[in-house]
């Protein structure tokens, strides 16, 4: 459809919407993991819908609605990241950084969220995540960045060949951006990872692609995203699980499956230990779908005790789930609206473009360019392999950026803003060109200047960064907002905990019974 540009109205794609979720860790003044309570002036984390937690006690998740404008949406954002900080215990800090400080398996306390069944779910499923994988990658940071299309937009769309309800049109194209996503999503580990560092205890055994830093960091000399890597959110039972992205049927389908089958490792571990304590949902490659490591996901509202995938089946996508950009060291918010308007015209370029054949072959190629990417990307001369036959890195960048800024002009032409989506495309057609742009090449640079270790370094940006927001004075009206929400989310919390909700095997029983039809 890139030759068809001229017959859209790009003006429709002023109902676009997106929101943000940033996770990081608390740490103490020493840059030290923390394991005290979730702070009580944050309310509820099962039920307050802005700010909570991932998967241990000091991980934090925070959480913006929907938005149609974007300066709204990073702007609830600062908010809620500095009601956040002005709301810790005295000295905690939020880290700035994807990938965590030295830490050790027993410092990490897993999230509880009380005693009725949704919040013994949450914990059992967490113990099962740290039994398959470990504690620690399971507090590596990120930003997971939503994009919804305008409905009138997608509606008047021409699909050759396609008929369909609104519902139906919407997941077509949507899994059409997927498969997209993946040939090109290479491309933003290199424009945005932030991640070149990692502690030695997350490295235990090293890597080749590894150098010694400083006595409690390697390094990878020419890396991105150690996060998106082997380093990072890895599951060697995933590793020959091959979920369908041909439509929302398949997808599902196989999903579903990955939930139904046994896998010999988590058989071995036991569900339960001899004094019948849970260790996990289920032994099988997934306890839920939520397991499924993927940099994009498609996502639809699931309704209370619904399953994300029957969600999917039953009401087709509603957005998409951008899961691979890394925390932004160098912001205060763990992301800048530069990279989120560069985003949303890439998003826009995978659906436009012409579609791509989804199969195993795709899904492999797709993935060793990203591996080489996330560990090589800053490497003079790197080849990727396109369509079965090499591909100089730079020279396919610039192809994707090329079509990027045409997309971005017809962006700003219709929604008559002031050129901000070719200005974000341009900034990242200069990283191209120049490789010392890259956040990944500045985070080193500003290490090497920098008169001590990488972990100062990343502890003085941490501490910069909370000094601004402890300063910043919140909107009345976001405080108010805030506020609500945190007595809210207590009221609600304690509804349910004196709610007869029933055992939580029936509970379980029930959640993985339910139909999807």
């Amino acid at each position: 459809m890139l030759d068809k540009l001229d017959r859209f109205d790009f003006s429709l794609l002023a109902e676009n919407q997106r929101g943000i979720e940033r996770e990081s860790l608390r740490v103490d003044p020493k840059g030290k993991v923390v394991n005290t309570a979730h702070p009580s002036g944050l309310g509820e984390k099962l039920t307050n819908g802005f700010v909570t937690v991932d998967f241990s006690e000091g991980l934090l998740e925070l959480i913006t609605p929907p938005f149609t404008d974007q300066g709204a949406c990073f702007g609830f954002l600062k908010d809620a990241t500095a009601y956040t900080q002005q709301s810790l215990y005295n000295n905690e800090i939020m880290w700035a950084g994807s990938m965590p400080p030295d830490v050790t398996e027993d410092e990490i306390e897993i999230a509880t969220f009380g005693s009725n069944p949704s919040a013994e779910m949450k914990q059992v499923y967490r113990e099962g995540l740290a039994l398959r994988y470990g504690k620690t990658m399971q507090v590596i940071s990120g930003i997971h960045y939503n994009f919804s299309i305008s409905e009138k937009f997608l509606d008047r769309l021409e699909i050759e060949g396609f008929s369909g309800s609104l519902m139906d049109r919407k997941s077509y194209l949507y899994f059409r951006l997927i498969k997209r996503y993946y040939q090109l999503s290479w491309i933003l580990p290199y424009l945005f990872g932030c991640s070149p560092v990692c502690a030695k205890s997350l490295a235990s055994n090293g890597a080749s692609y590894l150098q010694d830093l400083d006595e409690t960091h390697y390094v990878g000399e020419y890396a991105t995203s150690l996060r998106m890597s082997d380093l990072g959110y890895q599951s060697k039972a995933q590793e020959s699980l091959f979920i369908s992205c041909e439509d929302v049927q398949s997808y599902v389908h196989d999903l579903l499956k990955a939930t139904d089958t046994r896998y010999s490792d988590y058989i071995r571990f036991g569900v339960k230990d001899e004094n019948g304590t849970y260790l996990q949902l289920n032994d099988n490659i997934l306890q839920i779908e939520n397991e499924y490591y993927n940099t994009i996901r498609p996502k639809q509202i699931a309704k209370c005790c619904e399953r994300p995938a029957c969600a999917l089946l039953k009401r087709g996508v509603e957005y998409m789930e951008v899961r691979l950009l890394d925390v932004d060291i160098f912001s205060e918010v763990g992301i800048a609206e530069e990279t989120g308007l560069f985003v949303e015209v890439f998003l826009m370029l995978c659906m436009l473009a012409s579609e791509l054949e989804y199969n195993e072959t795709l899904v492999l190629e797709a993935s060793d360019n990203f591996e080489k990417v996330v560990k090589q990307g800053r490497k003079p001369g790197l080849a990727l392999v396109r369509n079965g036959e090499s591909k100089n890195f730079k020279d396919w960048g610039e192809d994707i950026l090329k079509y990027c800024m045409v997309i971005a002009k017809y962006m700003d032409n219709g929604l008559a803003e002031k050129g901000e989506y070719q200005k974000s495309v341009q900034a990242q057609i200069e990283k191209l060109q120049d490789v010392s742009l890259t956040p990944s090449a500045r985070v080193l640079r500003e290490v090497e200047i920098f008169n001590g270790s990488y972990h100062d370094w990343l502890l003085d940006k941490s501490a910069q960064h909370a000094a601004a927001l402890l300063k910043y004075d919140i909107p009345m009206k976001s405080r108010e907002l805030f506020d609500q929400q945190v007595q809210d989310s207590i009221e609600a919390w304690q509804k349910m905990e004196d709610a007869d909700m029933g055992s939580f095997e029936d509970y379980i029983a029930g959640y993985f019974n339910s139909a999807c039809g």
